[in-house]
């Protein structure tokens, strides 16, 4: 089993600093990822494992900055880290993490 999100990942604070044609053209609700943009991973490190066999894969597309306190978060729910994708820029974009063992 694989799960795969694209969560609000930015800032509350930020959203009102974005680009025009970001701010303005995509919902508030698929932008706004909480007071650190990270409220989106909460639930989903926490809920995932409720639809995922052992060793099933959840991928999320992240903040460029937000690796080491995504991969955290993941971490404390039983996951680990197992592949990071990044984007044309080079910088991460996508964290890859496998449920572990029981």
């Amino acid at each position: 089993h694989v799960i795969a999100s694209n969560p609000p990942y930015i800032p509350s604070r930020e959203i009102g600093n974005l680009q025009d044609e970001v701010r303005d053209f995509d919902p508030h609700r698929a932008l706004d990822g909480g007071a650190d943009g990270l409220d989106p991973y909460r639930v989903i490190a926490a809920e995932a494992a409720g639809f995922l066999e052992t060793q099933g894969r959840v991928a999320v597309e992240i903040g460029h900055t937000q690796k080491n306190e995504v991969s955290g978060i993941f971490a404390a729910a039983g996951y680990v880290l197992t592949g990071t994708h990044r984007d044309l820029g080079g910088n991460d974009r996508v964290l890859v993490f496998e449920r572990r063992k029981p």
